[in-house]
C-alpha cells in the first residue's frame, strides 16, 4: 500500500505522459481482480479498480467495477458524483434498472438482459435489482479514474436526527433508531424472494455462492478462475469439495444449480418471475392470429360477391334509348367511329 501511495503521488507531479510511462512498469497496466479485497454485501459483492489500487489508470481516465448479484440482488439507490458509469450484464439476470437525474425530470425504467449495457450519467440516483434466482454477474466502466460513490439511503442515515425528523417526521427518527441499515449489495424485492423461495432470515450469500461454485464444478462447466475463486473472494464451502449430487444442496441451490456455461439457472416455469409476460405475449399472438384469419376469410367471400355480381347484371340495350355510350368495343374498327368516340342513338319506338 505504501509503494502504491508513493508511486500515486509521483505519477500527480509528473509534467509529461512520457514521465509518467517512465515511472511505470509494464506489469502496471494489468489489474488482477483476484488480488483485491472484494466488498461483500448481504446478496453480493463489488469489486472496484480505480486510481487508489490501479495507479496506472492516471495514465488515461477510466475506472471499473466487477459485481456479482446473489438470487434477487439488490444494488441499492446511490449515485457517482464525478463519473458517468455504463454497466454490462455478461450473465444472470434480467436486470431491473431505474435511474433519476434530478428534480423534476422523470423516472427511467429499463430491463437489462446478459450481452445488454446502460448507461447512468454522471449523478444519477440510480439502483440495479437482479430478478433472477441465480448469480448475475456485470461489470461497470467509468469515464473517470475516481468515480465515488454515494449510497442514498445509508448515507442519509448519517445526518443529525432533527434533520431526519424534520424530512420524514417524527416515524422517521424512530426508524432510524430501531433499523441496522445493511450494506451497498442487499436482498431485493419482496416478490422476487417469494418466487425463489429465499427467506431474508436464513439466507446467506457466502454458503449460496460456495454450494454455486461447487454445482458448476460438478457439471464440469468453467468459471475464469474458478480454481481461485473460493480464496480470492473468501468463501467458505458448507458442503465437501467432492462431486455433489443435487440432492445435498439447499432447497434454495436447487434453484441456483446451473443448467450451462453461461450461468443460467433452471427455474420452474410455475416460479419465473416472467411468467405473466410470456402468457401475455401468447395471448396477443393468438388474437393476432385470429384476426389475420378472419380478414381473409372476409377478403375471399367479398371477392367471389363481386365476380357473382358482375356476371348477373343484365344486359342493357342503350341502342333502343337514345342514350350515349362508349364501350371496350368502341376502337373504330367494330363501330366503325373514330377510336374513343361515342355515338348517340335515336331509337324507333313503336
Amino acid at each position: 500500500m505504501a509503494a502504491t501511495t508513493e508511486l500515486l503521488a509521483k505519477l500527480f507531479t509528473d509534467a509529461t505522459e512520457a514521465a509518467k510511462f517512465a515511472d511505470l512498469k509494464d506489469s502496471d497496466f494489468v489489474f488482477d481482480f483476484h488480488n483485491v479485497t472484494p466488498a461483500f454485501g448481504d446478496d453480493g459483492v463489488l469489486i472496484g479498480a480505480n486510481i487508489g489500487n490501479w495507479p496506472a489508470l492516471k495514465t488515461g481516465n477510466g475506472a471499473m467495477t466487477v459485481g456479482i448479484l446473489g438470487p434477487c440482488g439488490l444494488n441499492t439507490p446511490h449515485t457517482h458524483p464525478d463519473a458517468t458509469e455504463i454497466q454490462l450484464l455478461l450473465t444472470g439476470g434480467p436486470l431491473l434498472n431505474q435511474m433519476v437525474m434530478e428534480n423534476g425530470v422523470r423516472l427511467v425504467q429499463d430491463t437489462v438482459t446478459p450481452g445488454s449495457a446502460m448507461v447512468f450519467p454522471q449523478g444519477s440516483m440510480h439502483f440495479q435489482q437482479s430478478l433472477s434466482c441465480g448469480f448475475s454477474f456485470f461489470v461497470s466502466s467509468f469515464d473517470y479514474y475516481d468515480p465515488g460513490t454515494l449510497q442514498a439511503a445509508q448515507t442519509l442515515a448519517e445526518f443529525d436526527k432533527g434533520v431526519i425528523k424534520a424530512t420524514f417526521g417524527q416515524t422517521g427518527v424512530q426508524y432510524w433508531d430501531n433499523i441496522k441499515l445493511p450494506k451497498n449489495v442487499v436482498l431485493g424485492a419482496q416478490s422476487c424472494l417469494d418466487t425463489c423461495g429465499i427467506s431474508r432470515d436464513t439466507f446467506n450469500f457466502n454458503e449460496t455462492f460456495a454450494e454455486y461454485v461447487l454445482s458448476v464444478q460438478k457439471n464440469g462447466s468453467y468459471i475464469p478462475s474458478l480454481d481461485k475463486v473460493m480464496t480470492s473472494y473468501n468463501v467458505t464451502p458448507v458442503v465437501s469439495t467432492a462431486a455433489v449430487p443435487t440432492a445435498a444442496l439447499s432447497s434454495t441451490n436447487r434453484l441456483l444449480a446451473s443448467d450451462d456455461s453461461t450461468g443460467n439457472m433452471d427455474i420452474p416455469f410455475s416460479q419465473n418471475p416472467l411468467r405473466p409476460v410470456i402468457f401475455g405475449l401468447s395471448a396477443l399472438s393468438a388474437v393476432l392470429l385470429l384476426a389475420l384469419i378472419i380478414t381473409g376469410i372476409a377478403a375471399l367471400r367479398a371477392r367471389r360477391s363481386r365476380k357473382a355480381y358482375v356476371s348477373h347484371v343484365p344486359d342493357f340495350h342503350a341502342e333502343s334509348r337514345g342514350y350515349p355510350y362508349n364501350t371496350p368495343y368502341d376502337d373504330g374498327v367494330k363501330s366503325g367511329l373514330p377510336r374513343g368516340s361515342s355515338e348517340t342513338l335515336t331509337a324507333t319506338h313503336s
